[in-house]
C-alpha cells in the first residue's frame, strides 16, 4: 500500500494574518504570479479541459474564509459521482474560454452567477489523478457580507458545504482515505466533514495550492 502523506507536513494556519491581509495575499500572490498552464507541447495540454471555482466568502467574525464545496451526484458512468468537489464542470465548444466555462457551469450547478463575484484569478491548472481531463481553478470572492443563496441543480449536485480554510490548514483533521487503482490500495491525506464526506484528491490539491500561496 502506498501512502501521500508527506506534503502535507509545510501547511501552517493563517491565523496570524487579519482577514483583510489574507484576502490581499491571495490577491498579490494571483497577480504576481498568475496560475501556470501546461505547455502546448505538453501531453496534459491534449486532454479535455475544465474549469472549477473555489469561491471564497469573508467570515470576518472567525477572521477566516470559507469555501464552497458542493457534493456531486452518485451516477452511473460518473468517475467523481457522489464526490466533494468544488462547482465547475467541462469545456464546451460554445465556450469562448474555460472563464466562460466556469462562469456557465457555476450558475448550472448552484445559481450562483459569478460575474457577481470578484474574479482574482487563476491557479496552477491540475490534472485528474485518472489523467482523464485538465482543469483550471479559478478563485472567486464574494462581496456579500452573508453567504449567498446556493440553489443546487438536484440533478447533478446532492449538497453543498461552507467549509473554513483554516479547517483544511489544521493536519488535526486529515484523516487516511483509501483509493484503489491500477491494481493497488493507496492511503492518500483527506479531510472528512460532518464524519462522512470525505475531501481528498484533485479537490484538495487545489485547496493545497491556495493555501500554499497564502504561506509564501
Amino acid at each position: 500500500m502506498r501512502s501521500e502523506w508527506n506534503r502535507l507536513d509545510k501547511f501552517r494556519s493563517h491565523s496570524s494574518l487579519s482577514l483583510d491581509e489574507l484576502v490581499e495575499r491571495i490577491k498579490f500572490s494571483l497577480l504576481e504570479a498568475p496560475g501556470r498552464t501546461f505547455s502546448l507541447d505538453s501531453k496534459e495540454a491534449t486532454l479535455p479541459k475544465a474549469s472549477v471555482a473555489l469561491i471564497l466568502l469573508p467570515e470576518r467574525k472567525d477572521n477566516d474564509l470559507q469555501i464552497l464545496l458542493i457534493q456531486r451526484k452518485t451516477r452511473a458512468g460518473d468517475p467523481w459521482s457522489g464526490q466533494m468537489a468544488l462547482p465547475g464542470g467541462r469545456y464546451a465548444e460554445e465556450d469562448q474560454n474555460v472563464l466562460t466555462t466556469v462562469i456557465r457551469e457555476v450558475m448550472e450547478e448552484t445559481r450562483l452567477d459569478l460575474r457577481e463575484f470578484s474574479i482574482l484569478g487563476a491557479l496552477d491548472e491540475i490534472v485528474s489523478g485518472s489523467f482523464a481531463i485538465r482543469v483550471t481553478p479559478y478563485v472567486a470572492l464574494s462581496k456579500e457580507k452573508v453567504a449567498p443563496i446556493v440553489t443546487i441543480d438536484s440533478k447533478e449536485v446532492d449538497g453543498y458545504f461552507w467549509v473554513p480554510l483554516s479547517f483544511f490548514e489544521d493536519k488535526n483533521n486529515v484523516k487516511p482515505h483509501s483509493v484503489s487503482g491500477l491494481g493497488e490500495h493507496v492511503q492518500v491525506p483527506s479531510y472528512m466533514l460532518e464524519g462522512k464526506q470525505v475531501v481528498w484528491g484533485m479537490t484538495l490539491r487545489i485547496i493545497e495550492n491556495l493555501i500554499s500561496r497564502i504561506q509564501k
